[in-house]
């Protein structure tokens, strides 16, 4: 486990998925890596490798292209220290895959081999460690700053703690678990289809799955209902209609209703684009200055492009989707409420909430920590904040349920105010960003 004597750090990152090697990357690309080890850092993962976390479980497209996921490979260094990852059959795979969208089983496999190089660079620096099998329980606030980090393995036995200047939480999320309180229109809600409603997630994630009973109903109903607008709920639809277990005994998929509150956003590349594919948007506030690209941050990209585009702009009442928009009118109330009633399953792809351990202050009060609608409200430079608007600038929080907003270096088409979360972001600008916090913004 090669815990540092003493048991203090620089920095300790709960957590070892994507998010966290994803800031090592940037270090390595900025030149910066050699001074965040030197800090001593340690990397607590609860399962036995660092780097892919859940991606590899799931089924469906990156929406990211393949190239994204390399481009790292030119400029980080130390260079020999990554050879093994740039040498990796997973990477030469996912460069076939340069110009396109990549499933993600795919990029769970190159990440394997990234977090691979990345473990065996931190391990190589006296005073650096990487623990995996074990879970962050706790974070005590210290008076005289910094924190203290407590563990355990995953399987059982004795805890253990130590200290850090920084405490970076990156430990994933989990579903949101109030789906049956979710009010979709003035006396619309799901709480009378609870007995047949659950979370996206386990539809998307291979490792969940759908109870036998609502795949089951699918295939009997061969109707579905997807609650959200978003790259999850699209890509939701995606799976419905293409996992042959979901079809009945015609071999025929599921229709699928998907109910979005916001309008839809889609991406592409380029004004010009955009345009040649008769897409309405708005010139100035869904475009990134900085690229150039409509609705960069916001906007459906790969399959979820594709299927969403087909079911709103070709026309297709016939198809396997529909969408309709949860306006507050009698007739959409009416067509959502049928359609709520008829289905077999009602997947909810309505955002996820961060795994924390449990925080407490210096005299073990329980922190209270605040949050938004979209998950935990941190601050520009990556910081918690209390409930009662302290900032925490020895706690950072980043990654699904925690993501920042696109805001300062991080902001694209004007009209897109949520959150952000994405292996190409925690790579880039969000990991430049938690560098800054960490190290100060002096760069190498």
């Amino acid at each position: 486990m090669g815990l540092k004597p003493g048991g203090h750090y620089g920095v300790v990152f709960c957590g070892g998925g994507p998010a966290t090697t994803g800031i090592l990357v940037c270090a390595a690309e900025q030149g910066r890596l050699d001074t965040l080890l030197g800090r001593g850092t340690c990397i607590i993962e609860q399962s036995s490798a660092i780097g892919p976390g859940a991606i590899g479980h799931y089924p469906i497209s990156a929406n990211t292209r393949g190239a994204t996921f390399l481009t790292w490979l030119d400029k980080a260094g130390p260079r020999e220290a990554f050879d093994a990852a740039r040498n990796a059959g997973s990477t030469y795979a996912l460069a076939r895959f340069a110009t396109v969208f990549p499933r993600l089983p795919l990029v769970g496999e190159h990440l394997a081999s990234l977090g691979d190089a990345v473990r065996a660079r931190v391990e190589s620096v006296p005073g650096c460690s990487v623990v995996t099998e074990h879970s962050v329980r706790e974070l005590t606030l210290l008076d005289s700053g910094g924190a203290a980090i407590t563990f355990e393995p995953v399987d059982g036995g004795a805890r253990i703690t130590v200290t850090a200047d920084h405490a970076v939480i990156a430990m994933g999320a989990r579903p949101r678990a109030d789906l049956g309180q979710l009010a979709l229109l003035p006396g619309l809600d799901l709480r009378p289809h609870e007995h047949k409603l659950c979370h996206a997630n386990a539809l998307l994630d291979e490792r969940v799955g759908l109870p036998p009973g609502l795949r089951r109903a699918i295939a009997r109903t061969r109707k579905v209902v997807v609650v959200g607008g978003s790259h999850s709920a699209w890509s939701a639809a995606w799976v419905l209609i293409h996992d042959r277990g979901l079809r009945d005994d015609r071999g025929r998929p599921p229709r699928v209703t998907v109910l979005h509150r916001s309008h839809l956003r889609f991406y592409f590349r380029s004004v010009a684009r955009a345009r040649a594919a008769g897409y309405a948007f708005d010139e100035t506030s869904d475009v990134c200055p900085q690229t150039g690209a409509v609705n960069r941050h916001g906007g459906l990209r790969a399959d979820a492009h594709g299927l969403a585009w087909a079911a709103t702009h070709q026309g297709r009442a016939a198809g396997p989707v529909r969408a309709i928009s949860l306006i507050d009118e009698e007739g959409a109330r009416a067509t959502a409420a049928e359609a709520l009633d008829e289905a077999g399953a009602v997947i909810a792809a309505v955002g996820y909430e961060a795994i924390l351990p449990a925080i407490t202050w210096p005299d073990r009060r329980p922190v209270r920590l605040a949050t938004t609608e979209s998950g935990l409200q941190v601050t520009e430079q990556a910081r918690l904040v209390s409930a009662e608007g302290t900032e925490l600038p020895q706690l950072l929080a980043f990654g699904l349920g925690a993501g920042q907003r696109a805001t300062g270096m991080l902001a694209g088409e004007p009209s897109y105010t949520g959150r952000l979360d994405a292996v190409r972001l925690y790579q880039n600008e969000v990991g430049g960003i938690v560098l800054d916090s960490l190290l100060g913004s002096a760069r190498a």
